[in-house]
């Protein structure tokens, strides 16, 4: 879960996930490279984050890495503005964001 939990989003998607009884971790760090490098270690399959990190511009050097780090995820809950209908990422390759 990469989102705000001061924000209505986050506290409502925290909230959505605990009641139903969905692993929710929270990283320590806004830095990019050390959220996905924890992605791997959680195993789940679901990511709630907001659309800036969902649509975040990869340098091509790390595009590949990154991608397989991410490979497990298949769906995601995207918070914004455009997070209305099925929303593609050029990281999250294999998710689809709603």
């Amino acid at each position: 879960m990469s989102a705000d939990l001061e924000t209505p989003f986050g506290l409502a998607a925290f909230l959505a996930c605990s009641t139903n009884f969905k692993k929710v971790f929270i990283p320590g760090s806004f830095q990019m490279s050390n959220m996905l490098q924890s992605v791997p270690r959680q195993q789940s399959s679901y990511l709630v984050c907001d659309e800036d990190f969902f649509n975040v511009a990869v340098p091509d050097a790390k595009a590949g890495e990154y991608q397989e780090m991410v490979s497990s995820v298949t769906d995601a809950l995207v918070g914004g503005d455009s997070s209305s209908g099925d929303v593609r990422s050029s990281l999250f390759t294999k998710a689809r964001g709603t």
